[in-house]
Parts: structure tokens; C-alpha cells; sequence
């Protein structure tokens, strides 16, 4: 059986972390807010892979 393997153009990896991190940003915002922990940059951008 064969794997496929996706190929993602740098300039597309470049637009999804920019939107990532404008999510994490609004995110971290919300959880502070309401005294809370957020997760780690690290973790929240396993969301966007």
C-alpha cells in the first residue's frame, strides 16, 4: 500500500503559522482573562499540523 505525502509550499506554511499565532494571541487574551493556564505556544500550534 502506498503512503501519500502532501508537500506544503513554505509561503502557505508562512500564512497558516501567521494565522496560528493570531488565534494563540486571541486565545491566551480569553484564558487570562478568566485566570487561567493556556496551553504552550508549542502545544496549541500541534492543532495547525
Amino acid at each position: 500500500m502506498k503512503t501519500l505525502t502532501l508537500k506544503i509550499p513554505e509561503t502557505a506554511t508562512k500564512a497558516i503559522n501567521k494565522f496560528a499565532l493570531k488565534n494563540y494571541k486571541t486565545y491566551v487574551a480569553h484564558y487570562e482573562s478568566r485566570k487561567l493556564k493556556p496551553m504552550s505556544l508549542e502545544d496549541f500550534l500541534q492543532n495547525y499540523s
